[in-house]
């Protein structure tokens, strides 16, 4: 029994113990390694986050907070540029509040949120006279950076930062580089997962949860520039004993994962590279970005030579009517400001 007859109840954050805890842990089944950090909050652990800020948001705003009446505190970071690359001040603080609305109106319960670059971080560990008041969000409180261990350093440095496009891994492979030479210089490990484990879960309970499997990208029916073409899928598609896909949970699928197991017929379905679930530089208001496999054209400088092979093992097929329920899902963040979807 509880003092005074207290009631138990759970929370989902860490606050200032996801480094302690993480080390007195053993490996866990999401890939995160003996001694790793946990997440600094319910939020996905780091790198997990595949396709953008409102995937992420999404996924979390799942959580039920009658089931965690002590509190769920997301932990978000992202770089300036994703609320405003070409923007003013003024068009970026109404973006950041439209983001905030549309998480709240998801009825989600609690965010942290951080605006920062890693390269400021990163020189801020190696110059740390020039930055005696930079301050960060770490969990449920805020710090001066200068004044957290290196470990804590450390993991507020490798966490995701929403704002960089999944296809583009450059920013963030030369940031962790330049981090892994300042954790040998601090006596620090430089282990990380690799890219195969870093993969967001849902957090649907398992009940709940539908099937979803990589999909081959070759067909017998023609395809067309760009990667679009009409296919048939038969009942027997999906795997033994499983269920359907359900539309509750899309934002799964725009995680970058795997596509939905469909028994339906006569879809118009896209090859697509990579899907970016927040973008404020693309057209009016926030919108999703949808990448397509398969570009016939062979540009000089093409930032994108992996999107060109049509039969990428890496590539989705995604329906027409998920990339329409996708943006049902996402309402409360693109109908503002006339959001909506940009094809690329």
């Amino acid at each position: 029994p509880a003092y005074r007859d207290a009631q138990h109840t759970l929370s989902l954050l860490t606050i200032t113990s996801n480094v302690v805890y993480g080390k007195a842990t053993g490996t866990t089944p999401c890939g995160r390694r003996l001694g790793q950090p946990f997440g600094p909050g319910a939020n996905p652990l780091h790198g997990r986050d595949q396709s953008g800020a409102l995937a992420s948001l999404a996924s979390v705003a799942k959580l039920s907070y009658e089931s965690c009446l002590d509190g769920i505190s997301n932990t978000f970071s992202m770089v300036p540029m994703l609320i405003g690359q070409c923007g003013t001040d003024a068009s970026r603080r109404e973006n950041l509040a439209i983001l905030l609305d549309g998480y709240f109106k998801k009825n989600a319960h609690h965010v942290n949120v951080n605006v920062m670059n890693r390269d400021t971080l990163l020189d801020a560990m190696e110059n740390p006279q020039n930055y005696p008041q930079l301050t960060v969000r770490v969990s449920g409180y805020a710090v001066h950076f200068v004044k957290l261990t290196a470990e804590q350093q450390k993991d507020v440095v490798q966490r995701t930062m929403h704002g960089v496009p999944s296809f583009d891994t450059d920013a963030t492979t030369n940031g962790l580089e330049r981090l892994d030479s300042l954790c040998l210089e601090k006596g620090l490990g430089i282990e990380r997962e690799s890219s195969g484990l870093l993969r967001e879960k849902s957090v649907d309970s398992p009940a709940n949860v539908p099937v979803y499997r990589r999909t081959s990208t070759t067909s017998s029916s023609p395809v067309m520039s760009g990667g679009l073409h009409s296919i048939g899928a038969s009942p027997s598609s999906s795997p033994e004993g499983s269920p359907g896909s359900s539309t509750d949970d899309i934002e799964d699928l725009a995680n970058g994962l795997v596509l939905p197991v469909s028994s339906e017929t006569d879809h118009l379905t896209g090859i697509v590279h990579s899907l970016e679930t927040l973008s404020t530089c693309d057209g009016p208001g926030m919108r999703v970005m949808v990448f397509m496999q398969g570009c016939v054209k062979r540009c000089t400088f093409c930032h994108n030579p992996d999107s060109h092979p049509r039969n990428s093992e890496d590539a989705m097929r995604v329906t027409v009517d998920d990339i329409a329920v996708m943006l049902d899902r996402y309402r409360p963040w693109l109908q503002p400001r006339r959001g909506g979807i940009t094809v690329s």
